[in-house]
């Protein structure tokens, strides 16, 4: 009987170091790295007006995707900010990035033929490089 209650032991000793490693696993992929300081644009909810509010963030700050599709991260002043997930990035070098699958148009281009458009997968950035931007793949 003692031989096993220790088997036992140890296989939810065992269990609970598998299920704490694929935790640490899955934390670690929803955790990303901001790679500029910038800032986000967001509307401000529940007024009639539309205003916008802008987060300030620095360069190597982490910031984790939720479930619910939003963006958790600590702005400059280290309040801990949630964001919808489908934001642009602006980097203070005047590079944009996404952190999810979208298309950046040019509106004062919108008359060109062809126009002229950005497809950009989640978390790149386009460097400005003066009138043009650039993806580093």
């Amino acid at each position: 009987m003692k031989k096993y209650t220790i088997v036992m032991i140890f296989i939810a000793l065992i269990i609970i170091g598998v299920l704490g490693f694929n935790i640490v696993q899955i934390e670690r992929k929803n955790t990303k790295v901001f790679s500029e300081s910038g800032y986000i644009l967001q509307s401000k909810t529940g007024t009639k007006v539309q205003e916008v509010e802008r987060y300030y963030f620095n360069a190597n700050e982490n910031y984790k995707k939720q479930y619910n599709q939003k963006v958790v991260f600590k702005d400059t002043s280290g309040e801990s900010i949630s964001v919808e997930e489908d934001i642009f990035l602006h980097y203070t070098n005047g590079s944009i990035g996404i952190l999810t699958k979208g298309v950046i148009l040019n509106l004062e281009k919108l008359n060109e033929d062809p126009i002229s458009y950005y497809t950009v997968t989640a978390n790149r950035v386009l460097k400005n490089n003066g009138n043009v931007f650039t993806i580093k793949i």
